[in-house]
């Protein structure tokens, strides 16, 4: 669901959504876009304490798995720039065809949201 407040952009992301953003991310960038990475990070990050509610565990192939029926969804704000740069992200791993089942909600999420004044 997305929403549109004072030129910021409103998502809703489940706890997987805000961890499997991050496999978005390029490992190297410029300097820009790794700010913007930073201040994506920051916005998206999970606690230990939701972690350890939702019962996070490290498989030995070195995934995660959780309790999803205690997951709750959290209302992200974006910038326009931010929502821009997800959806190059997003169009990157369709171009280079990373998009696995676990990311292809999160993948429409990002490609179907409309900017402020839409």
């Amino acid at each position: 669901m997305t929403k549109k407040d004072n030129g910021l952009i409103s998502i809703s992301l489940s706890t997987g959504d805000r961890i499997h953003l991050q496999s978005l991310f390029p490992a190297q960038t410029g300097f820009l876009e790794a700010v913007m990475i930073k201040e994506i990070r920051l916005k998206t990050e999970t606690s230990v304490k939701e972690l350890e509610a939702l019962g996070v565990k490290q498989n030995p192939a070195g995934g995660v798995s959780w309790d999803t029926k205690n997951e709750k969804k959290k209302t992200i704000k974006f910038s326009q720039a931010e929502i821009e740069f997800l959806k190059k992200q997003v169009e990157r791993f369709d171009k280079e065809k990373k998009i696995t089942q676990n990311i292809l909600g999160l993948c429409k999420l990002i490609k179907d949201t409309s900017g402020p004044d839409s």
